[in-house]
């Protein structure tokens, strides 16, 4: 069952399937990923790819897009979200910009362990020109994502990071920060070592996302003590609530703003974030 299918009470012929695009980390089977996964039949993507291997990573999440056949509701962690903002600006309906804006295109990112070798470098465009030249835009399905503790590439991190070289060389700077074609929640860590919140809130600006705050939840990954999340549910739940209640209007209706989300949904997604629980 989907984690989305709470919030088919409205429209429950069309709930939306999940997919969940992790990080540069290997398996970790205490990862909440691994866990919602695990307990609700959640598509995960690889997480055997090479550390930097951008290309390969936005060609899992098109054709996990394309395989559902249907809505989808993307969740991604670390540099998961940044595959997603790869993927969206070679798949998007409308061609997203990448600039480097505020705090985007400067540093490195998470890669889960801190270890693994690095795919040879490539294009930085590549991801999108090979993406997009093989198959149909497919964001339209995204019913939305939540996209948390994305790292904000501001700086140099320790030695077993990427550095910010690595990263430029295999296409994952500079970051997209144009408006996401689709509604998003930014879950923001107050202690993020690798996303400093008001780094972290200038981006969900940029992307036209809200930001759903974590508290101090470090990187939201096993390390940080953050395992199993029971409150996950809830919070996709808000994610979907938003696009069924977009899908509701008559034809011809103005969507929603991505801001505009339901109040009831998202207040009980606050409320029962479960973060740490």
């Amino acid at each position: 069952m989907s984690a989305a299918s709470s919030a088919s009470s409205v429209m429950p012929s069309v709930i939306p399937s999940v997919i969940l695009v992790p990080g540069l980390r290997g398996s970790a089977p205490d990862h909440w990923q691994e866990h919602l996964a695990r307990e609700t039949g959640a598509v995960h993507l690889r997480t055997d790819r090479a550390p930097l291997d951008l290309v390969a990573r936005v060609h899992d999440l098109q054709d996990a897009v394309a395989a559902a056949g249907g809505p989808v509701v993307l969740v991604a962690h670390s540099a998961g979200v940044l595959t997603l903002l790869h993927w969206a600006a070679g798949h998007g309906s409308v061609e997203l910009a990448t600039a480097e804006v505020g705090v985007a295109g400067r540093g490195t990112a998470d890669r889960g362990d801190g270890r693994g070798s690095a795919a040879t470098p490539a294009d930085p465009t590549a991801a999108r020109r090979g993406s997009a030249a093989s198959a149909a835009p497919s964001v339209d399905r995204v019913a939305g994502a939540l996209l948390v503790t994305p790292p904000t590439l501001t700086e140099e991190l320790p030695p077993v990071y990427p550095r910010r070289a690595e990263l430029a060389g295999h296409g994952w700077l500079p970051l997209p920060v144009a408006p996401l074609p689709f509604p998003a929640r930014v879950g923001a860590s107050t202690t993020d070592p690798l996303g400093p919140v008001e780094q972290v809130r200038a981006l969900a600006e940029c992307w036209g996302a809200d930001v759903l705050d974590l508290g101090d939840v470090g990187h939201a990954n096993p390390a940080s003590g953050l395992g199993r999340w029971p409150g996950l549910a809830a919070i996709v739940d808000s994610v979907v609530a938003v696009w069924l209640a977009g899908a509701a209007e008559p034809t011809g209706a103005a969507r929603p703003s991505h801001a505009a989300h339901p109040t009831d949904a998202v207040a009980r997604a606050d409320a029962l974030t479960g973060v740490g629980s």
